[in-house]
C-alpha cells in the first residue's frame, strides 16, 4: 500500500506533466479559427475578405515599403488597395484583371515579359504566386531586371508529407494557374535564389495554425536585388553580405 508522502510525490508529478503538456489539435483549430474570425489590424479595404497575413506581410515588414512598388500577381488587388490606403506608390499587374477595387486597375501581362523599363520598381511584390507557375525562375529574372531595391516574396512551403498532402489539395480546388513543380521547400527555393544571385536577408515564418483550413508552413522573404554595377563597385563579398548566413 503507498503511503501518503508517496502519493503527494507521485501527484505533483502528475500536474508537473499537467503543465508541460503540449496543446491538443483542437486547441490549435480553435486558435486558429479565432484568427479568422477577428479582423487584422489595420486591414484597411479589405471588403469581404481577410488577409490573414497582414502581420507578417506588412506590419513586420513595413520598413521596406518604400518608393514605387509592383504587386506581381494582385489577383483581388486587396493587398494592392491597402497598401495605397496606407499612402504608397503601388502599381498592380496580372495575367488578368479580377480587381475587385474600382480604385486599382491592374496592368495586364502575358505571365512572362514584365511590360516595364529596367529599374522602373523600387520594390517588387510576388505573394504566394509562384507555386501557380512552372516557369518560376523565368518570371524571377523578370522581377530582377525591373527592380532595383527589394523584392519580398511569400509562398507556402512543402517540407513533409503533411505539407504534400494539402498543397494537392489546394491545387486541386485553386482556379488559378496549376503548375506540375510549383511548391518547394525553404531548401529549395534559397537554391533557386541563390542560383540566380539573389541574397535573402530576411524570413518570415507564417505559423500553420494561422490558416486552419489549409494548414501548411509559409514564409515571406526580404531580398536584395543585387545589380552587377553593385557587385562590380562592392565587391562580390562585400555584396553578398550574409549569403552564407541566410536570413531566419
Amino acid at each position: 500500500m503507498l503511503d501518503e508522502s508517496h502519493r503527494e510525490r507521485v501527484g505533483s508529478r502528475d500536474v508537473g506533466r499537467k503543465a508541460v503538456r503540449r496543446p491538443s489539435l483542437l486547441r490549435i483549430l480553435l486558435a486558429g479559427l479565432a484568427t479568422c474570425i477577428r479582423r487584422p489590424s489595420g486591414a484597411v479595404g479589405l471588403i469581404g475578405r481577410k488577409d490573414f497575413f497582414l502581420a507578417e506581410k506588412y506590419s513586420e515588414l513595413s520598413d521596406h515599403y518604400r518608393g514605387r512598388i509592383l504587386d506581381l500577381g494582385a489577383g483581388r488587388c486587396s493587398y494592392s488597395s491597402f497598401l495605397r490606403s496606407q499612402g504608397h506608390s503601388v502599381v498592380a499587374m496580372d495575367v488578368a484583371d479580377t480587381s475587385e477595387f474600382g480604385e486599382v486597375v491592374p496592368v495586364v501581362f502575358d505571365g512572362h515579359t514584365i511590360p516595364a523599363e529596367d529599374d522602373s520598381f523600387d520594390v517588387g511584390l510576388c505573394m504566394f504566386v509562384l507555386h501557380h507557375l512552372d516557369h518560376q525562375a523565368e518570371l524571377l529574372a523578370e522581377l530582377h531586371r525591373v527592380v532595383r531595391g527589394t523584392l519580398i516574396i511569400g509562398e507556402d512551403l512543402r517540407e513533409n508529407a503533411w505539407d504534400s498532402f494539402w498543397v494537392a489539395v489546394h491545387t486541386g480546388l485553386i482556379h488559378w494557374g496549376r503548375a506540375d513543380r510549383g511548391f518547394r521547400s525553404d531548401a529549395q527555393w534559397r537554391e533557386m535564389f541563390g542560383d540566380l544571385g539573389f541574397v535573402v536577408r530576411r524570413r518570415v515564418t507564417i505559423p500553420r495554425w494561422r490558416l486552419p483550413f489549409y494548414p501548411v508552413l509559409r514564409a515571406i522573404y526580404v531580398i536584395e536585388v543585387l545589380k552587377p554595377d553593385k557587385v562590380r563597385s562592392t565587391g562580390v563579398a562585400g555584396a553578398l553580405g550574409d549569403q552564407g548566413q541566410p536570413g531566419s
